[in-house]
């Protein structure tokens, strides 16, 4: 905004007094009409021009030109250069422009007040200060253009006063962007909290996952390895029997087929000797020496014994080795080899499914339990109860067709399987050991019951970790997940809870135990 000076205030004083009222801007080529009134020339040839305001013309004349400003009617037209009005147009206009330009005003590029001359802060129509903003139009504009037909009828305030509200609105504006940035922040660091915290969650459950599943591996690691050992040792102590049996067999044609040359080497030297004897000195031997004859005699015999028992030996044959028959134990090795690794690991399993049966003493007269205790249907009629009323009578539900096991868990992980029948109406989980169990039971955490059910579902899986705060529900037909309780505080000993289906032509709801 300029600064106010005596040259400033002394321009826009003249203003006012060197504006042509046609075009209400500076006179450029002042005229001076009869009626003493001044105009552009350019302007008040324009208005008559295209007609103006025609009057009806003294003494017959056909035309009549009017002022604009008095409505008085000339009979023709005489425009007369007004020069001294020209002379202070002149100066007035060197006044505003040497103002402005000690004011330092420079109008923006591109604005009207530009292309005209006029400097910022200026209306460049009027030429004058705008000290009012539309707020239809949201601009500013000069007094001149309040009052023209162009803005008489929009809402205008003072620039000043709009601007101070302007002001007011952007602080306001400010104070609530800071505020949302700072939401934004604090949602963003909460944000960046439970991503760390999900990310050490998902390594945490990474963790118990690979445990789990190498413990298993591991497992079947050394099965396999323990079956391929003993199935290898069977093959070697089978090779051994086939080996033991041909060795002996060997040994024996060895030993027959030595017997064999020996006394064939035998018979062929008695068939010399008795060839020579008959030709040569075998008779003066006789004669010279009857002891040796004697000696050769018994020589004879045994050797003919001998010969005797290897000729029926021969006739008898090679005795047959006798080769093992016994095979690899295919009933051990090939068969339901991965069934039977699957109920081994039953050994290894953490947790296995549990073995459980109902407590009759809690037991509701609507229910009808089995004599094994581990299935329970719905009655519409009180039965008979197999227990006696138990001391305590807050034990047992009164009331709703509830029922709960035996068996009291008050820390560790668990399993268990229910079949709940083929109709969705019930309910199962676990309960606290003082929940309440008499009128109508409210199934709520916050009673003591942590439940889940009215699902088409028949056969289902529980999963409690007391420590851990968790309880799961699954389809035990597959293990699709269900449902879970999470982070539940568990501070005393929990029931398995049961609440069979109303419908009393149903399969009974039936607990799954395992087979031993």
């Amino acid at each position: 905004m300029m600064s106010s000076s005596p040259e400033v205030e002394l321009a826009e004083s003249l203003t006012h007094e060197v504006t042509c009222p046609i075009c209400l801007e500076l006179y450029r080529d002042p005229v001076r009409l009869e009626c003493e009134h001044n105009f552009c020339r350019s302007c008040i040839s324009k208005y008559w021009l295209q007609g103006g305001e025609e009057g009806s013309a003294p003494d017959g004349q056909s035309q009549a030109f009017t002022c604009p400003q008095c409505r008085e009617i000339f009979p023709q037209l005489q425009l007369r250069t007004n020069r001294l009005l020209c002379n202070i147009v002149e100066r007035v206009r060197k006044l505003r422009v040497d103002s402005w330009g000690t004011a330092s005003a420079s109008p923006p590029e591109g604005s009207g007040a530009a292309e005209r001359g006029a400097p910022a802060g200026f209306c460049a129509k009027h030429g004058e200060r705008l000290k009012v903003y539309c707020q239809d139009e949201q601009m500013a504009i000069c007094v001149v253009c309040a009052v023209s037909r162009d803005h008489k009828d929009h809402s205008m305030a003072p620039i000043q006063e709009a601007l101070q509200e302007s002001k007011e609105r952007f602080e306001s504006a400010l104070t609530e962007f800071e505020e949302q940035k700072e939401k934004i922040r604090s949602v963003h660091s909460k944000q960046e909290r439970e991503l760390t915290d999900l990310k050490d969650s998902a390594a945490s459950l990474e963790r118990g996952i690979c445990s789990q599943v190498d413990e298993l591996l591991q497992f079947l690691e050394a099965e396999k390895r323990t079956l391929c050992s003993q199935l290898q040792a069977d093959l070697r102590r089978l090779e051994q029997q086939r080996e033991e049996a041909l060795s002996t067999a060997r040994q024996e044609v060895s030993r027959l087929q030595q017997d064999v040359t020996s006394l064939q080497g035998r018979l062929a030297r008695e068939g010399r000797e008795e060839d020579g004897q008959e030709v040569g000195n075998a008779p003066v031997l006789i004669k010279e020496n009857t002891c040796l004859f004697d000696s050769v005699s018994c020589l004879c015999l045994f050797f003919l014994q001998d010969l005797k028992e290897l000729t029926e030996r021969l006739k008898q044959g090679v005795r047959e080795p006798e080769v093992a028959s016994e095979q690899l134990h295919r009933g051990l090795y090939q068969g339901p080899l991965q069934y039977t690794l699957w109920k081994r690991l039953r050994a290894v399993i953490k947790p296995a499914p549990c073995t459980m049966t109902l407590d009759p003493a809690s037991a509701s007269p609507h229910l009808t339990l089995s004599d094994d205790l581990t299935s329970a249907r719905y009655s519409y009629t009180p039965q008979q109860l197999l227990t006696p009323e138990p001391a305590n009578q807050e034990s047992r539900f009164d009331i709703c067709a509830c029922v709960l096991a035996s068996e009291r868990f008050a820390s560790g992980r668990h399993y268990w399987e229910v079949d709940v029948g083929g109709h969705p109406d019930w309910d199962i989980g676990v309960a606290m050991e003082t929940a309440g169990r008499e009128g109508w039971v409210i199934l709520t955490p916050e009673n003591g019951y942590w439940t889940f059910g009215h699902q088409d579902c028949s056969l289902v899986g529980i999963y409690l970790d007391y420590e851990g705060g968790q309880l799961s529900f699954y389809s035990a037909v597959d293990m699709r997940h269900l449902h879970t309780f999470i982070e539940a505080q568990f501070e005393e000993a929990l029931y398995p809870f049961f609440y069979p289906s109303a419908e009393s032509s149903g399969k009974p709801l039936r607990i799954m135990n395992p087979q031993v």
